[in-house]
């Protein structure tokens, strides 16, 4: 199961009351740091708003060992960009995924 919310508090009250759930933060505007969010937040795994993301950022994060999934992505040359950058995946409203081939 994973549980995601823009309210980062919430996150951690889930990881206090049960460490195995796993949880993801979402945010809409551009993190300084999206590790430190993420780790503040006891988040497994961020969502930001694919405009924000680049190597870097996925490179960044994934040195604390934590997942990253743009949102929202329904364009599939986008969606290949990002997963050729390394994200985890992506959040999209449209089906794809069959015009994926990477």
């Amino acid at each position: 199961m994973l549980i995601t919310s823009f309210y980062h508090g919430s996150l951690k009250k889930i990881k206090t009351l049960n460490e195995n759930i796993e949880t993801g933060a979402i945010f809409s505007c551009q993190p300084i740091k999206p590790e430190k969010l993420a780790l503040d937040a006891r988040a497994d795994a961020i969502f930001p708003k694919h405009k924000f993301v680049n190597q870097k950022m996925i490179e960044k994060v994934h040195e604390h060992k934590i997942k990253i999934y743009p949102w929202t992505i329904d364009n599939p040359k986008t969606a290949k960009k990002l997963i050729k950058l390394g994200a985890d995946g992506i959040v999209t409203n449209k089906l794809i995924g069959p015009k994926l081939h990477y």
